[in-house]
């Protein structure tokens, strides 16, 4: 990135379920935009409201897991226990009985290999790595620690061995968590036996089995039941063996046993009888060892061990891993949280039992691999350890070696340090007394390019980052404020939107799920997340967790604008643009284009010299321009297709400087490729490419469809960005003349089909079947990511759009790469929501994890992106009409706030679900764009800005549904508008006093202005039935309308006493007669005024006598307006009542 992005949402700061607070956002207070100003106590008052209520929804949404199994942590997808997550660090859950522990992995902790981008070749890959974790546990006693003598045999031999699973790993002592097992596994029996020998005799007080269970959690099934520990005097083939010690039904993952007296041998052997747990009915059972193990010496008696059930909670609100278990036989509690920025992750470790304990701390780098050295050292008396990565590519001036660090340090108690380099394990320990609590404070540096092809260091020393980042956070104060910015972080983020679909708990557990994922995956400034987000717990994940293009990747990102978290999709475009170079050498390239159709481009004399200022992208990239996955699979549409973040980020954002920064010059370079691959010969423009991997068709309907989408958005934004005003008739041109969709004829229905025709056997035929077989809904990325069908497309088009989600039949629904693809279809399809939402729940119920992820074995967090699904069905614009609730269950209730529409305006809106009617809506504008509404009510609507006034609005009907009413308005940047159903208006009489407007319909805001005070007097407040004032004691007030005329009336009070007075006419002089206090007039003033208004009474020479003042000299006819003061000293005594004079 460039520059940072900076949102501010109204739903960050006061998040209102009807009525939105205006906000202006940065930059917006300049000439030509008008500034809002918020009422800061509503609004407080909302955002703590609002805040009530989303943590309450999300609060109870959580993971849990009872047990030491961590079933699925070691994975080659995304770990399935508890996972914590900043967009640059991830954390994965993991242990065993009395130990914790928490894998850490790094997004920018990438392997260079030889970057040639051979698929599956093993360390040569391109792929993340994991750094390695930290361990915490009881410290050993002194005779746990006697070394193990397995490694030092001198032959090890075994009844047979299943593939690369050999005997002497088990005997290395160097056992790896690894999700595909590790260790000596055998072949198909029940009967198995493991031999060691030594070179003399050694001496055996105790033996160690370790388990599948031990080396894979959630394996236990797997474990030995049964086995003997053997010796021989001679060993091999013949030997004659003798039991030392028999087991029967062992079920722990790691076997541990004392012998009653020392056995001597050259020769021992491990004789398994049951490989498998007694329940597990595997028809091919197989012994799993990851490791055998003996010692000279036994193992000490421990203190009992407090029976403690471990529980532990992922906390998804709180964005927080809760653990309670017992360490070193103690009961204790764990809150562990990873700091939003500084990659730091703490655990505050609490003391529930009634004695102190001794624990030990491992920070160790992931261990097993020779091609990713670890090491280990104590610096300022911190333990760190490192991992690094493999650069086989050295003489490639982009290539790298990583390095990544950590470093941990205990606050709130003495600890001492050492560290064991070649195990790259630091060892910090202390003692934690009863009932106390210490923080351990783990800080993870380096990651990225930070060495050189040449091996040159590049960035700050890893070790030495880590250390000081370490050092910086680890005092009270420091940590207090780190955990501050983790609170408000989190709480920002869930702020900034919130769904509410109190029927559909399932939706909602998964809804919210996805949401903590994204937040915890990916942020901006930083590394896109791969195919399994920043969770790698193996060195072999799958596919290389790259940057897949056929949909994977972008996938994860589908709901991300919508949820109104715009800025969270912003690592998916800088990754889209961090291969343009590459992708424009390649386009350049006709070696390049061959290798998409050899045949097809060397028929294409005007391809010979490549496409210049083009855009060629393979199936798979990874950052810094890497590519993970060369090949095309016979399809040219990875750039275009995957422009889909690009091109919904500035839908979403309106922000035209990054547009024609970043994205106008992608679009264009896609387009060029087309503009130069397509066949030109006809009336009717034909493109030639694969309509799925490995095929050639004419027209397929999906690389079709991205070629429409970066096409229209290119017009678009030149004429928008004012560039490019002489191209755009050719682009025009192209767009024109691109065939439509394909369609065709499958189980009696019309469907959109994969292609017009395809090539096979040498000819050009119609498709076998135009639709896949396996169920992938392929044909339907026409709707997303290719944007040529939506909501508001034909009736017909709507249908054929249906039925093709209806013959692929049921198991469509459940097809493992459907999942963020196929709900959005439908639901933008008008496919009844009743439906969408039975078969999304019961995906949900069939592949929800423990973790709330959506799993179905293969996949990653491209399962985040069924939220724009759901988001959907609450709100949606298309072909620039935004709509309510567009696709929602009659019956049901529905509610949603912030989530953001098209155009940059953020929504809020409610569906009742007795009366199957919608709310008044809440619309923010952060763009100043017209807004078009469809219309939830039938004909009109009334919409009112933040200040009450009534905004014009224009009506209008839907495109291609002229049924559907729609209302457009004008909005300004910053500002606030509700909108609702218009009633009749009802009329305000206001006594000594004006209202704007002066009739107004129920639920508008009134404003209230008393006249100005006669003189001497002074405004007392407002009276009136039926209405609640905002304050009845100022003269300008406001109320909201009710659905009723109202008579209201401004009173005001003397600020001196008023005597009564009247006037009358005696000859040719005007009387005002009133008690006077002395006839000869003094202290009394006669005022005048022509108009009577306050302020403009004049002082005028009067007479007096005992009845009064006597004015003469008065022009006939004119009406006069008068009253007389009292005074004195200069001090006003009294007044009369103002008399009407008419000489």
């Amino acid at each position: 990135m460039e520059r940072t992005r900076l949102f501010l949402r109204a739903g960050a700061v006061a998040l209102a379920a009807t009525v939105c607070i205006g906000v202006v956002p940065v930059g917006a207070a300049q000439a030509g935009v008008r500034t809002v100003t918020a009422q800061a106590d509503a609004g407080a008052a909302a955002s703590a409201a609002d805040w009530e209520k989303v943590s309450a929804i999300v609060g109870g949404i959580y993971g849990e897991w009872r047990g030491d199994a961590y079933g699925g942590a070691i994975s080659n997808s995304v770990p399935n226990t508890a996972l914590l997550g900043n967009g640059d660090v991830g954390v994965t859950s993991y242990g065993a009985k009395g130990q914790k522990s928490f894998l850490i992995s790094k997004s920018d902790f990438y392997s260079a290999g030889d970057l040639k981008g051979v698929f599956n070749s093993g360390n040569n890959l391109t792929k993340p790595l994991p750094v390695g974790g930290i361990t915490i546990q009881g410290k050993p006693d002194d005779a746990a620690s006697e070394p193990n003598l397995a490694p030092t045999r001198s032959a090890v031999s075994a009844s047979g061995q299943h593939d690369a699973f050999a005997p002497a790993l088990a005997v290395n002592g160097a056992m790896q968590n690894d999700a595909n097992g590790y260790g000596w596994v055998t072949g198909v029996g029940r009967t198995h036996w493991l031999e060691v020998s030594f070179p003399e005799a050694i001496s055996v007080q105790r033996w160690v089995v370790k388990n599948d269970g031990a080396v894979r959690s959630g394996y236990s099934a797997n474990n030995t039941s049964a086995f003997r520990l053997q010796v021989s005097e001679t060993g091999g083939p013949g030997a004659t063996w003798t039991d030392v010690s028999v087991v029967d039904n062992n079920t722990a993952d790691v076997f541990d046993q004392n012998l009653e007296q020392a056995v001597s041998s050259k020769h021992f052997r491990l004789y398994v009888t049951n490989p498998l747990q007694q329940s597990n009915t595997d028809a091919n059972p197989r012994a799993r060892i990851g490791q055998f193990e003996l010692y000279a010496e036994t193992k000490a008696p421990t203190a009992p061990e407090a029976t403690v059930e471990t529980h532990e909670k992922q906390d998804i609100l709180n964005a927080t891993i809760e653990t309670s278990m017992a360490l070193g036989g103690v009961p204790v509690e764990m809150d562990t949280w990873l700091a939003p920025s500084g990659n730091v992750m703490v655990t505050e470790l609490v003391s529930k039992g009634d004695r102190a304990v001794e624990l030990e701390v491992q920070t160790w780098g992931k261990p097993g691999n020779g091609s990713y050295p670890v090491a280990s050292s104590v610096e300022d008396g911190v333990a760190t350890a490192n991992r690094s990565t493999f650069n086989n590519a050295p003489a490639n001036p982009d290539s790298w070696r990583s390095q990544a660090a950590l470093a941990t340090e205990v606050v709130g108690a003495e600890t001492t340090v050492s560290a064991d380099s070649a195990k790259g394990m630091g060892l910090t320990t202390f003692t934690l007394p009863a009932g106390e609590t210490v923080q351990l404070v783990t800080a993870v540096g380096g990651g990225g390019k930070n060495f050189g092809p040449d091996g040159t260091l590049l960035t700050d020393d890893p070790v030495a980052e880590a250390v000081a980042m370490v050092a910086d956070a680890a005092s009270a104060d420091r940590l207090a404020a780190l955990e501050g910015e983790h609170a408000d972080w989190w709480k920002d983020f869930w702020s900034a939107s919130y769904i509410d679909l109190p029927n559909r708990p399932e939706v909602m557990r998964y809804y919210y799920g996805a949401q903590y994922m994204l937040g915890s995956t990916s942020r901006e400034g930083e590394l896109a997340p791969g195919l399994f987000g920043i969770w790698h717990t193996t060195d072999n994940p799958s596919w290389s967790g790259d940057y897949h293009l056929n949909y994977n990747f972008i996938a994860t990102f589908y709901g991300t604008n919508s949820s109104n978290r715009p800025e969270l999709s912003l690592p998916a475009v800088d990754a889209m643009l961090s291969f343009v170079p590459k992708g424009v050498q390649r386009a350049a390239d006709p070696a390049q284009l061959r290798r998409i159709n050899k045949g097809f481009v060397d028929g294409r004399p005007d391809l010979q010299n490549g496409i210049a200022d083009a855009l060629l992208y393979p199936v798979g990239i990874g950052p810094w321009g890497t590519v993970t996955d060369d090949n095309y699979l016979s399809e040219a549409l990875n750039a275009a297709y995957s422009a889909y973040p690009l091109i919904q980020y500035y839908h979403y954002t309106q922000d035209t400087e990054y547009l024609e920064e970043h994205i106008y010059d992608y679009l264009k370079k896609a387009v060029n490729f087309y503009d130069a691959w397509l066949d030109k010969s006809g009336d009717t423009y034909t493109l030639f490419a694969g309509y799925n991997e490995g095929s050639w068709a004419t027209n397929p309907a999906v690389e079709l469809a991205a070629l429409k989408s970066v096409l229209t958005e290119l017009i678009d934004a030149s004429v928008v960005l004012d560039k490019d005003a002489d191209k755009r008739e050719h682009w025009q041109g192209i767009l024109d003349k691109l065939a439509p969709q394909p369609t065709s004829e499958w189980a009696g229905k019309k469907v959109y089909s994969l292609a017009e025709k395809e090539w096979k056997n040498g000819q050009w035929v119609p498709l076998a079947n135009p639709v896949p077989g396996d169920g992938n809904i392929i044909p339907l990325d026409i709707v997303v990511p290719g944007g040529q069908l939506g909501y508001y497309s034909t009736a017909d088009e709507q249908q054929t759009a249906r039925n093709t989600i209806d013959v692929f039949g049921n198991n469509a629904w459940r097809q493992i790469n459907n999942f963020p693809r196929i709900f959005n279809d439908a639901v933008q399809s008008r496919y009844p929501a009743d439906g969408v939402l039975a078969n999304l729940t019961n995906t949900i119920k069939s592949q929800i994890q423990p973790n709330l992820r959506i799993s179905d074995g293969n996949h990653g967090v491209e399962k985040i992106g069924a939220t724009a699904a759901v988001n959907n069905m609450l709100l949606m614009t298309d072909q620039g009409v935004t709509k309510v609730f567009p696709n929602w269950v009659a019956g049901e209730n529905a509610s949603f706030s912030k989530l953001r529409a098209e155009g940059a305006f953020v929504l809020s809106a409610s569906y009742d679900g007795a009366s199957n009617t919608v709310s008044e809506i809440s619309v923010t504008s952060e763009a100043g764009k017209p807004l078009t509404l469809a219309v939830p009510w039938g004909e009109g609507v009334h919409v009112v800005d933040s200040s009450g006034a009534t905004i014009a609005t224009t009506l209008g009907t839907a495109p291609n549904w002229s049924s559907e009413i729609t209302a457009t308005f004008n909005t300004v940047a910053g500002e606030s508008y509700t909108v609702r159903q218009q009633g009749e208006p009802h009329a305000i009489s206001v006594r000594n006093g004006a209202s704007t407007p002066e009739t107004a319909r129920a639920g508008d805001t009134v404003t209230l202005t008393a006249n100005a005070a006669a003189d001497f007097h002074e405004f007392a407040g407002w009276t009136g039935g039926g209405v609640t004032f905002a304050d009845a004691e100022e003269a300008e007030t406001t109320f909201t309308m009710p659905d009723q005329d109202v008579a209201l009336e401004a009173t005001f009070a003397s600020t001196v006493p008023v005597l009564a007075a009247t006037a009358r006419q005696q000859n040719k002089l005007s009387a005002i007669d009133f008690a006077i206090r002395s006839a000869n007039g003094k202290g009394y003033t006669v005022y005048v005024s022509e108009s009577g208004a306050p302020g403009s009474f004049t002082e005028y020479d009067a007479k007096y006598n005992s009845k009064g003042a006597r004015l003469s000299g008065l022009k006939a006819g004119q009406e006069l307006y008068a009253y007389v003061v009292y005074r004195e000293g200069g001090t006003v005594v009294e007044v009369t009542s103002t008399v009407t004079l008419t000489p």
